[in-house]
């Protein structure tokens, strides 16, 4: 049996989860000194003392290096579940695989993952509920 449409599902997924990469890694190679006095700026505007742009920068690092790490862990659980579609070798478990990914994928980069985490939930839910045609001789 084919399984074209829990790859082509799970390759957007990547794609998607490609994207938070990207993205991570922007704001975290982006001059740190720039971005505090941008949230120092925002700051200002907003009329807040409660919080510093220290501390502000330093919580949007910490969050885009979880979404960097999640979103990696999801590429590379995306990448086996192909593998173990592709030959139909072993699809349940691809599935099972696909739809922790996209749990987990989706709150632990605080929603912005959802797409992605949707993507692999459908191509999870694919995988598992798909039956094998039984050929009569």
């Amino acid at each position: 049996m084919k399984r074209t449409g829990e790859i082509v599902f799970t390759v957007i997924g990547i794609l998607l989860f490609g994207i938070l990469i990207f993205g991570s890694a922007m704001y975290l190679s982006a001059d740190s000194g720039e971005i505090q006095q941008l949230f120092e700026e925002v700051l200002q505007e907003e009329g807040t003392n409660e919080v510093s742009a220290e501390d502000l920068s330093q919580t949007f690092e910490s969050a885009a290096t979880t979404m960097l790490i999640v979103s990696i862990v999801s590429v590379i659980l995306g990448l086996i579940s192909i593998f173990l579609l592709v030959g139909n070798k072993k699809p349940k478990i691809a599935g099972v695989i696909l739809l922790i990914t996209a749990i987990g994928g989706t709150f632990l980069t605080m929603f912005f993952g959802i797409f992605g985490g949707v993507v692999y939930l459908v191509a999870g839910i694919m995988a598992l509920v798909r039956k094998e045609k039984k050929m009569i001789a």
